[in-house]
């Protein structure tokens, strides 16, 4: 006898699991363990008991099975199924069952190549017994779940493989072994039998359908074909969470203030969605799996709180596990700003683990960048090797059924080791590949020209041999036209007075561009070429022009230089008298939208830009036409944040008064979190009375608690910075200051140093309470920015380097 049954146990539970409307003294070794593959963990006190009288293996097995599913001793627990796995003096079923639950457990510790190994040993042991039909189909189960776990792998063509011998061996097959199925089903064993045949076979061949070629029609029959039994009873498994989430939203919206409480208890949202899940992994539905396991991860994200590390963890894993990649990125973004960052830096220690035995997947390599920050040198060095890797591969990748282009692969590529390169070491070798990059591509100029700029500025030109440097000037000089023209004046002006090149070697840019080089140029210590400089301003006031003419006719533009915002930096830090007519008719044009105006404004409104008489002037007197304009940005909230500015410069050039800007101020303080961070904004940006630092204090305290953590922080930013003298208000800010100093994440303590150090940078003094909080900071933060900015405090505070 095969002990087939061990098998269904395990693949589609429900079959042979007791029923809970059905009580029952008399129960076999497979049934309680279909109560462990179904998630009924909380069952299995009253039934184990029962089978104290049996073998000992079977106690063990289930034992040992539970455990496995156990997040806290999975680890430890996982191995001790692969000793079923090659046991021959216990039916081969059970071997397989043993097989099924260690390789599901194994693949989500991400110990892939240890799943394959136990499926490999489970058909091993289940070859040695004479051929039947039960027998086949235990068979079919071990080969399924092996293609699955090869596609996990990146072995694409060996998973066709298994998966084509599913079909193979599942053809003509004797009669079938009989045993007891649950009291909760009509039909016998022969029909749970036949239904896992269909389903392994359409399984098998879903499988080979999505690796097949593009041209391939073999979709049309999956297509038109009735679903299998076992994935409708995986289907229906996961329905009650989902429907938990919905009645949860209804809840929360209509009846809020309900006192009704639940102690205990399963998650009514996760707890269906990972038996789903669990069932998929058992079963070999690859199909399933992912949409299941992203479910389940931002299930568990949601509902952890930041000191479930465990389960944000796990949340992440799921989401990298189920090719969730926007909602994968978000999470990592979220956690690396607010925290905690623990569980990211142990999701980046498994990716570099598992990059040891594969080349990583695109979501492996997503989890590398997001986390640059956190790693250790060593760690970041082996994740660039990692993504180097990644960006020589061709094909499939690691868990895709798609086959993933060039150009996706080295945007992937890139933009990871951009993140990585400042905290790798690894600056020639990235230099180095980079150049060879550049030199060998020719196709889609602007992907390629937005890589090198992320890139460029994040490499440590000091520790670059000069013939690697020569390679990136060689380009950039054959590239000074065109959609490159940014870029290759940036790597020019870089390297060019590193070598024996004389500055005729770069061409000059023309227009708007020359004027934003002029600008730089300017900020460098260097006087204007006259002729340059009339050019730049002609060019700028012919621009201004065409807006101005365009909005008339209703017709407005994305996207393109500021040619507003440029034109304000030329009056107000080179002293343009030509410039000052053109922008101030421009920003007094009430046809002209927001966003145009706004980067001008927003310019012109902070304390620290003087703003010449000769354009002070004509903004106070034609003030109502300046702050009128239609918002025309599609998808942004430009008319909060144009707001925003007109009452800064407002304040500023004193055509608002300090209580009206206050009032309104407060009220946008008080609204949506995109309101409360222009608010922010004000307050940061604008140097108010004495009398109105409590108001402004008050403010911000009140919005350093929001739930919103781009509120919080920026709050935290505008507390550290605000000058008030010395009083008990000053003590109240400086302690929540402290507070926030000490959060999780990265953005709130990074905020709080930005703004002691720019409270410091204009005069301001901190107290020794907040000087060895940022101490400890420089010392112990995870991030590399926070302990930098640290740093940089405490050097300021000190006086010494």
């Amino acid at each position: 006898m095969s002990g087939v049954q061990w098998m269904v146990a395990t693949v589609a539970p429900w079959a042979v699991a007791p029923h809970q409307n059905f009580s029952t003294q008399d129960v076999a070794g497979d049934q309680v363990l279909a109560l462990v593959a179904d998630y009924r963990l909380d069952e299995l006190d009253r039934y184990a008991p029962l089978l104290s009288e049996g073998p000992v293996w079977i106690q063990q097995l289930i034992r040992d099975a539970a455990d496995a599913v156990d997040v806290s001793l999975q680890a430890e627990a996982t191995p001790r199924l692969d000793r079923y796995a090659s046991d021959t003096s216990i039916p081969a079923g059970a071997c397989a069952a043993a097989a099924l639950f260690a390789s599901a457990c194994y693949a989500e510790l991400d110990r892939l190549p240890a799943a394959l190994s136990v499926l490999q040993t489970g058909i091993i042991r289940v070859e040695m017994e004479p051929e039947s039909g039960s027998l086949a189909l235990v068979r079919a189960a071990l080969d399924l779940n092996r293609a699955v776990r090869l596609l996990e792998f990146g072995q694409q063509a060996e998973a066709s493989i298994a998966a084509s011998r599913v079909i193979g061996s599942l053809q003509d097959l004797g009669e079938f072994e009989r045993f007891p199925t649950s009291d909760g089903i009509s039909w016998d064993s022969d029909t749970v039998q036949h239904d896992l045949v269909e389903a392994f076979t359409l399984r098998s061949k879903r499988l080979l359908s999505s690796l097949a070629a593009l041209q391939d029609n073999s979709w049309v029959e999956l297509v038109r074909s009735r679903p299998a039994w076992l994935d409708v009873r995986s289907e229906r498994r996961a329905i009650p969470g989902l429907s938990a989430v919905l009645t949860k939203q209804y809840e929360d919206k209509y009846n809020a203030h309900s006192r009704s409480i639940t102690i205990g208890g399963v998650d009514k949202v996760a707890a269906p969605i990972e038996a789903s899940l669990f069932n998929s992994e058992l079963s070999g539905d690859f199909g399933d799996l992912t949409g299941r396991r992203s479910q389940l991860g931002m299930a568990r994200l949601l509902s952890a709180s930041p000191e479930d590390s465990d389960l944000i963890r796990d949340g992440i894993r799921l989401l990298r596990q189920g090719r969730a990649k926007k909602q994968l990125e978000s999470a990592l973004s979220h956690l690396l700003l607010v925290g905690p960052v623990q569980p990211l830096l142990d999701q980046a220690a498994t990716v570099l683990a598992v990059g040891a035995s594969r080349t990583i997947n695109s979501l492996e390599l997503l989890v590398l960048r997001k986390t640059a920050e956190l790693l250790t040198q060593a760690q970041a060095a082996t994740a660039v090797e990692a993504a180097l890797r990644y960006l020589n591969e061709t094909g499939h990748e690691a868990g895709s059924t798609s086959s993933i282009g060039q150009w996706p692969r080295i945007e992937e590529a890139w933009k990871a080791i951009a993140e990585l390169t400042p905290f790798s070491a690894s600056d020639e070798a990235i230099a180095k590949a980079g150049a060879s990059m550049l030199l060998t591509t020719e196709e889609t100029p602007y992907l390629l020209s937005r890589l090198i700029s992320s890139l460029f500025d994040k490499l440590s030109w000091r520790d670059i041999t000069p013939s690697t440097q020569r390679d990136w000037l060689d380009w950039a000089a054959r590239n000074q036209d065109g959609e490159f023209s940014d870029v290759s004046s940036e790597i020019i002006d870089q390297l060019l007075p590193k070598h024996s090149l004389t500055s005729t070697w770069q061409q000059r840019p023309s227009g708007i561009q020359l004027a934003e080089r002029l600008l730089i140029e300017h900020g460098q210590g260097s006087t204007p070429d006259e002729a340059e400089l009339t050019a730049a301003v002609d060019s700028l006031a012919t621009e201004l022009e065409r807006i101005r003419r365009d909005a008339a006719n209703h017709t407005y533009s994305l996207g393109g230089r500021p040619a507003a915002r440029i034109a304000s930096f030329m009056v107000t830090q080179l002293k343009v008298g030509d410039l000052v007519a053109p922008l101030a008719n421009f920003l007094a044009d009430t046809s002209v939208s927001a966003s145009d105006k706004q980067g001008a404004i927003d310019h012109l409104s902070y304390h620290s830009v003087p703003i010449p008489s000769i354009l002070r002037t004509p903004l106070i007197e034609k003030w109502d036409s300046v702050k009128e304009a239609p918002d025309q940005r599609m998808l942004v909230h430009d008319s909060v944040e144009f707001l925003g500015a007109c009452l800064r410069l407002g304040v500023k050039i004193g055509t608002i008064q300090p209580w009206e800007f206050a009032a309104s101020v407060t009220e946008l303080a008080a609204g949506s979190p995109t309101e409360r961070l222009v608010a922010l904004r004000c307050l940061a940006n604008t140097r108010l009375p004495e009398q109105q630092d409590i108001w402004a204090v008050t403010v911000a305290i009140q919005q350093a608690i929001s739930d919103d953590s781009v509120v919080r922080a920026n709050a935290a930013f505008v507390l550290a910075r605000l000058r008030t003298s010395e009083t008990p208000l000053r003590a109240v800010a400086d302690e929540r200051v402290r507070t926030l100093l000490q959060s999780d994440g990265v953005r709130t303590p990074l905020f709080c140093l930005r703004g002691l150090t720019s409270r410091v940078g204009d005069g301001g003094a901190i107290s020794g309470e907040l000087l060895a909080d940022v101490e400890r900071l420089a010392d112990e933060h995870p991030a590399t920015t926070v302990r930098e900015a640290a740093i940089e405090l405490a050097s300021a505070v000190s006086g010494k380097p």
